[in-house]
């Protein structure tokens, strides 16, 4: 079986472009921006954590909501 590729090994349908499309750029970054915002939200949920065994007052209301935004963020993400 012959598989072609381009010259970084990636797969390519024959006639095939492997330039990426400003729709495809597009959607990279804005996927490249969600998964910073979840990642810094698990980052944060630490954070809050932390300070709420500190016995901070405010942070069982932010870790709550941060752990909310979080779900919601991801489980969007997933469709």
């Amino acid at each position: 079986m012959n598989i072609n590729t381009d010259k970084y090994g990636v797969a390519v349908e024959p006639g095939g472009s492997t330039v990426p499309t400003d729709q495809s750029r597009s959607l990279r970054r804005w996927w490249s921006v969600i998964t910073s915002l979840i990642a810094l939200a698990v980052l944060m949920e630490a954070i809050f954590a932390g300070a709420m065994l500190s016995g901070v007052d405010w942070a069982r209301t932010a870790h709550s909501v941060n752990a909310t935004v979080l779900i919601a963020a991801a489980s969007s993400a997933r469709q």
